[in-house]
């Protein structure tokens, strides 16, 4: 598999295809080379692509090799053992892949359209980090998808490409899949009571203010790109929810800041979160009103 794609299954059968035609990953040890010859290491070795025929970082002799296949592959058996309905999309951008799984009997319904939720998995081969889980929320009608974290502590993988994971995730994973199929009702729910859930801005420079501070470090052109998906001052929490997620699903933004956008757009679907509206204070100069 080659290039950033964007890859859509049907059902486990077609995910265990794609799976199969994924990079494929091994371990060498690395050495240099210079005009009197070769000098190897015994502590160094480098993880390499062997589809792309390329160098994807340097690492430690007990670094384990767990690829797209091999991570990947893990969910699907789950998923097939359980005889989960499901669906969705596999995102390879470079040497990293993220895959949605939503789950089609399992759909949080308002007027606001439909709600599936299922979970998420990102494993990256370039960057010594986590073969990572989440839940995963996505909205039919305008296909926005973001990942349920907060939402459900309890259900996450941060697995670290240590030695002995290779016999320690099957089971992560396995029961990851488990509690993500006991979790639906309790999502169900939460989204709903956002759906219901008001808040009032008394202007719109209240909320660009109070969208700044719950944004805190991320860059305002995101905010104001979320910004441009509120329409009202009325909104309910799941539309504040739902204008940043169209955002990160319909622009140009990075796996990483799309990761910490949707963090922040998990607090305004869970109502146990406060979000106050920040008052803008204005003052009359010359008969004009001025916002300090």
């Amino acid at each position: 598999m080659s290039g950033n794609q964007v890859q859509r299954f049907e059902n486990v059968s077609d995910f265990e295809g794609i799976i199969a035609n994924m990079d494929d990953y091994a371990k060498f040890p690395l050495f240099a080379k210079d005009s009197e010859g070769e000098m190897s290491s015994k502590r160094v070795y480098g993880i390499c692509n062997m589809n792309k025929r390329h160098l994807c970082m340097p690492v430690s002799e007990g670094y384990p090799v767990f690829g797209h296949r091999q991570a990947y592959g893990l969910v699907a058996q789950a998923l097939k053992e359980r005889k989960v309905d499901c669906h969705g999309s596999v995102e390879t951008m470079g040497d990293r892949a993220y895959v949605k799984v939503l789950l089609n009997e399992v759909k949080s319904v308002g007027d606001n359209g439909g709600m599936e939720i299922g979970c998420s998995f990102q494993n990256p081969m370039d960057r010594k980090t986590c073969f990572r889980g989440q839940g995963y929320t996505f909205r039919q009608i305008c296909s926005n998808g973001a990942i349920s974290k907060s939402l459900l502590p309890v259900m996450e993988i941060n697995e670290s490409h240590t030695t002995g994971m290779l016999h320690r995730v099957p089971n992560i994973i396995a029961t990851f899949i488990d509690d993500t199929l006991k979790q639906t009702n309790y999502m169900q729910v939460v989204i709903a009571k956002a759906m219901e859930t008001n808040v009032k801005f008394e202007s719109r420079e209240s909320l660009e203010a109070t969208m700044r501070v719950a944004f805190d470090g991320i860059a305002d052109r995101h905010i104001k790109g979320v910004l441009d998906g509120v329409k009202t001052l009325n909104p309910t929490r799941f539309d504040l929810f739902n204008a940043t997620t169209y955002y990160t699903s319909h622009s140009p933004v990075s796996p990483d800041i799309r990761e910490r956008i949707d963090a922040i757009s998990e607090k305004f679907v869970n109502v146990q979160v406060p979000l106050y509206p920040v008052p803008v204070l204005k003052v009359a100069i010359d008969g004009q009103q001025q916002r300090l």
